[in-house]
């Protein structure tokens, strides 16, 4: 597989293909989310998590990680991590219906 070294998504494709580690370092928000969103779609629960926690270390006050990383915990079956994120989201996002929603769905209040 030939690609550009500035290719992100085409880098983590070849390292998820060897089955190397990828070290995300998104340049913005919407970056690391596709990144996230491409290992999720190739079934790394465990890399999407891993980008996702960092654009959220990084950007902690964009709302879109925060349903992402919740919907891969409860994916990957960790409900302590789903029920944390989900905690964040809400006291960062008060007024947030969605994470209303999710909260009440889980049986979190």
């Amino acid at each position: 597989l030939a690609f550009a070294p500035s290719d992100p998504e085409l880098r983590y494709l070849a390292a998820h293909a060897e089955g190397g580690a990828f070290e995300a370092s998104p340049r913005e928000p919407a970056q690391a989310l596709t990144l996230a969103a491409l290992a999720f779609e190739v079934g790394d629960l465990v890399g999407a998590a891993a980008i996702l926690d960092r654009g959220m270390a990084l950007w902690p006050g964009e709302r879109m990680f925060y349903p992402s990383r919740v919907n891969v915990a409860l994916k990957a079956g960790d409900m302590e991590t789903a029920r944390r994120v989900l905690g964040s989201w809400r006291e960062r996002f008060p007024q947030d219906a969605e994470a209303a929603r999710l909260a009440r769905g889980l049986g979190v209040e």
